[in-house]
């Protein structure tokens, strides 16, 4: 998307997370500006982070990242969304796999905060 991405990972310990983050920031910012033959250019100021609390929540986090393209108007459905892992599981595991996952978790008000 154009000014945000979601990424679910695991970590051994959640005071890691701000170190990866500003690590990835930095190098991904300077292949951009190599790319675009600019510099001094920021993209990234922030990331926001949340703690999955159980199996539920890491699908209900699973389902929010696949549908947030959809969401935010960019397809109709998630599989036209190019950028995410959403298109390895309907290859690997099927689309009822997806569907039914949907079902038993569907993205709840609470995890939704305009991104």
């Amino acid at each position: 998307m154009d000014n945000h991405y979601h990424l679910l990972l695991k970590t051994c310990r959640g005071s890691d997370l701000s170190r990866f983050f500003a690590r990835l920031h930095a190098s991904t910012l300077k292949q951009f500006n190599v790319w675009d033959g600019a510099s001094g250019r920021q993209v990234w100021y922030s990331y926001w982070d949340s703690c999955i609390r159980g199996e539920g929540d890491f699908w209900t986090h699973f389902n929010y990242a696949h549908y947030n393209p959809v969401k935010h108007g960019y397809v109709q459905d998630p599989a036209g969304w190019g950028f995410s892992s959403y298109s390895y599981y309907l290859r690997t595991k099927g689309e009822e796999w997806l569907n039914d996952c949907w079902r038993q978790y569907p993205v709840l008000e609470s995890i939704e905060h305009d991104s």
